[in-house]
């Protein structure tokens, strides 16, 4: 007996996850870099506002890291999925946005990190001079 197997194509929410693994480790860096400043700039007047600073940087590396998990996961099932048809999106192409977004989600990881390890160490809100 032969049965006719035929691939749906993704869901809406697949193709959501392969443009948040695209675009997400960027967006969280460009957040965390606008964030930062305006944490430094405008909460540092109250005191104890540095925690937020930390949050933040704590918050959007997760999300960057989470963008290459996602990524990941993608990569790894695209072996057995065929996206074509309806979303026009080839399976190579969604081979290459999720390949990007593994390496970008671990890039700007370590970019936020290393953006954020200094007001860990010094202090953010230095009173002025």
């Amino acid at each position: 007996m032969i049965t006719d197997h035929h691939e749906s194509p993704p869901e809406p929410a697949s193709l959501i996850a392969l443009w948040f693994s695209a675009l997400g480790g960027p967006l969280a860096w460009v957040l965390h870099n606008v964030g930062s400043y305006f944490v430094a700039t405008v909460l540092c007047s109250v005191p104890g506002q540095e925690l937020l600073l930390h949050a933040l940087t704590v918050v959007l590396a997760l999300v960057a890291l989470g963008t290459a998990l996602v990524g990941w996961r993608i990569r790894s099932r695209l072996k057995e999925m065929d996206w074509l048809d309806e979303y026009r999106i080839s399976k190579g192409r969604a081979y290459f946005m999720a390949s990007y977004g593994v390496i970008s989600g671990i890039l700007f990881w370590a970019v936020i990190l290393a953006e954020g390890i200094p007001g860990f160490l010094i202090e953010p809100c230095l009173p002025p001079m």
